[in-house]
């Protein structure tokens, strides 16, 4: 496996990968090593939750799956963005608030219920 079709791609393509392993490796830290309420809890959240919308906002860029689509060159795969958009924003709602419930699993009945 070799990583020259990733450098050979496009901008969009390079850039969306570049940010979905930084929010990876940012997340990871979050979820496993990070305790809420630390110091550093709060900026690394906001880094995740702007790279996940940087993230999501260059797969608008990338239309190779189905450049001739009637649907303006847009794959199914870019239904995930207005999900993505809608999570980070319910999460940013969630932290601004300090409510423990919003910034849980989107499964969660918690976040259903309210």
């Amino acid at each position: 496996m070799t990583l020259q079709p990733l450098l050979t791609a496009s901008w969009a393509i390079q850039l969306h990968v570049l940010t979905l392993v930084l929010a990876l490796f940012v997340g990871t830290w979050q979820f496993f090593i990070s305790r809420k309420g630390a110091s550093a809890h709060r900026p690394m959240g906001a880094a995740f939750l702007a790279l996940m919308v940087v993230s999501a906002r260059l797969t608008l860029f990338i239309r190779l799956r189905s450049p001739h689509n009637a649907f303006f060159g847009l794959s199914t795969f870019h239904l995930y963005v207005p999900l993505v958009l809608g999570l980070c924003g319910l999460a940013l709602y969630g932290a601004r608030a300090r409510k423990d419930g919003c910034t849980g699993s989107p499964s969660s009945p918690s976040i259903l219920v309210r």
